[in-house]
């Protein structure tokens, strides 16, 4: 592949020292509607697609389908998903011994005593103590 031009560098260099207010007013147009909003990952959606056009790389319309499609597959799975209620205990035995993990509310879940955020850092903390 060929370097790119200098435009395009300067381009870059430029879009290194906007933030992410600046970075929507003008690239904005290239960016999908999902797009986070935070300033890094603007910066490297908006590189990539400026190469992206550079060198006219682009998928074909049958994969790209395929690829949203399965986005959206995923979230509806994720939409589908029933939060915990309140009260909802987890049992497991692990190693011979009863771990109780007792669902507090959203995002908060309690584990001999303690209060966390998630299932899985319980279950980290319960690795770390064996």
């Amino acid at each position: 592949m060929e370097d790119l031009p200098t435009s395009i560098l300067a381009e870059v260099a430029a879009i290194m020292r906007m933030d992410s207010k600046s970075l929507l007013s003008r690239y904005g147009h290239l960016l999908p509607e999902n797009t986070s909003r935070t300033a890094a990952n603007l910066r490297s959606e908006i590189i990539y697609k400026l190469q992206e056009n550079h060198y006219r790389l682009s998928l074909p319309a049958v994969t790209t389908e395929a690829l949203n499609a399965a986005l959206d597959k995923r979230r509806e799975r994720k939409c589908a998903r029933e939060p915990h209620s309140p009260g909802s205990q987890y049992v497991r035995i692990w190693h011979g011994e009863k771990h109780v993990l007792v669902c507090r509310g959203n995002r908060c879940y309690e584990y001999r005593g303690q209060t966390y955020r998630s299932p899985s850092i319980c279950t980290y903390r319960a690795k770390m103590l064996d």
